[in-house]
């Protein structure tokens, strides 16, 4: 009886504990990016890549397909061009869910016995940017980071006015291992 009474007692500290750092609820701001919109509207972005002489291209086209209360779903289509050669991916639904768990944030604590990340210095402004599927009013946000020698230089455009909200990416690593990748929306048909 002593060892039923014990185990229900750490069961309860256990439970306690786990509620304690429960997940609060928010809204899904992809969902929100997304739910204004009819179905049938869709967004293309073409990414390119060049790390360390390895090229790639990516075409992803999203297309919503359903608004819900509680869900948006969206068709993804992909095509990559690498080494010559060109694959497409099959088509896939993306249920973007209405709310998500956020966890409650932890202190910004390095992990022991692991050196702290260095943290980004990092900069937004409001500018407007052009891409091949119009111009946008958006936020940049402007980072750079130096980690092992090498330093990371990156610039996102986002805005409210594009479902999923990214308009343009820029990103650069110098060093050893030097990379160049950009992502562009090249269409965006609205209904």
């Amino acid at each position: 009886m002593r060892r039923m009474i014990s185990k229900l007692a750490a069961v309860s500290c256990l439970m306690l504990a786990c509620a304690s750092v429960r997940a609060e609820q928010q809204e899904n701001p992809a969902y929100k990016s997304w739910a204004k919109y009819k179905p049938g509207t869709s967004t293309t972005m073409v990414t390119s890549s060049d790390a360390g002489g390895q090229v790639s291209k990516t075409q992803t086209k999203s297309t919503l397909a359903e608004v819900a209360a509680d869900k948006v779903v969206v068709d993804v289509v992909m095509s990559m061009e690498a080494a010559g050669q060109k694959m497409d991916m099959p088509a896939q639904k993306m249920e973007v869910p209405k709310m998500i768990e956020v966890p409650k944030a932890a202190p910004d604590a390095p992990v022991a016995g692991q050196p702290a990340m260095p943290k980004a210095d990092t900069k937004t402004s409001d500018a407007d940017v052009t891409v091949g599927a119009g111009t946008f009013k958006a936020k940049l946000t402007e980072s750079t980071m130096d980690i092992a020698g090498s330093k990371t230089s990156s610039k996102v455009w986002m805005s409210d006015d594009v479902p999923g909200g990214m308009v343009k990416m820029e990103a650069t690593t110098d060093g050893a291992m030097k990379s160049k990748t950009t992502q562009e929306l090249t269409a965006f048909d609205k209904k």
